[in-house]
């Protein structure tokens, strides 16, 4: 049995599944994972690109999460996404959200506001010296989730 919220007409919805793409091969395998979760569950499938917000300037000082040719490319790349998503899956029904920030942070902040029953992420499998470093999106959305997630 799923997770699931009663309508107004007496019958069970389940919230959509979020999953974040980043541009990487590992996080497009992530992507028939989630839709199929999502159809099998009769929810939607919400993918969400998150571009980190920059700190630096570029050399004519426009900010690189500003950049135009950025958003054209995490813009094509969701719509590449939903594209093979829609063709592999013509009933399910796809959103998107893109968004500049913290990827963390960002993808909590939709599974909120859609109220997703499940998020899907991916590992890149860095060590414990890299994590610390770099960070890691999927531990600190495995931290904050207050849904299932699915690495």
């Amino acid at each position: 049995m799923g997770i699931g919220m009663v309508g107004s007409e007496g019958r069970t919805s389940v919230g959509p599944v979020v999953v974040g793409i980043d541009g990487s091969e590992l996080a497009g395998r992530a992507v028939p994972v989630a839709a199929e979760m999502a159809r099998a569950r009769g929810a939607a499938l919400v993918v969400v690109r998150v571009a980190p917000k920059a700190a630096a300037a570029d050399l004519f000082n426009i900010a690189l999460d500003d950049h135009p040719r950025g958003r054209e490319d995490a813009e094509g790349e969701v719509q590449h996404v939903i594209s093979a998503v829609r063709a592999a899956f013509p009933a399910l029904e796809v959103r998107h959200v893109l968004a500049v920030g913290s990827p963390s942070r960002e993808l909590l902040r939709v599974q909120e506001e859609v109220g997703a029953s499940l998020i899907v992420v991916t590992s890149h499998g860095r060590t414990a010296l890299a994590r610390t470093f770099r960070g890691s999106v999927t531990e600190d959305v495995v931290r904050g989730a207050h849904h299932p997630v699915l690495v």
